[in-house]
């Protein structure tokens, strides 16, 4: 198990998760852990970002955005939002995501002239 996998869970609190972050020795921690989870051709195409921040309060743990380096804008993004259906009725964890149907047009139509 790594510092990240022991120090970084839902219950830390922010200045030890921005601690382990910080510190020089995690550096080997994130790329075991995105040799891990992802394969060689999505790996190289992945950005970890943790200076990322959403706009939307409701947010609760990481946030993403999905970018075409073509198009040099976001195309959607999501994050982790546990209390935002609790609000509705059940509280339930959740995870989504949207996605600028306009913007994806965009990028299909470049992908499709090249």
């Amino acid at each position: 198990m790594t510092k990240l996998e022991r120090e970084i869970h839902i219950d830390a609190e922010p200045q030890a998760v921005y601690d382990t972050l910080m510190d020089p020795d995690c550096l080997g921690d994130w790329v075991t852990i995105q040799d891990e989870l992802l394969e060689a051709p999505v790996a190289e195409r992945v950005i970890f970002d943790l200076g990322l921040v959403r706009n939307i309060g409701y947010y609760t743990g990481a946030v993403f955005e999905v970018y075409d380096p073509a198009l040099g804008v976001p195309l959607g993004g999501g994050g982790r939002y546990d209390d935002l259906i609790g609000r509705f009725g059940r509280s339930l964890p959740a995870v989504g995501f949207a996605l600028d149907v306009e913007r994806l047009h965009i990028a299909l139509t470049g992908e499709e002239r090249t």
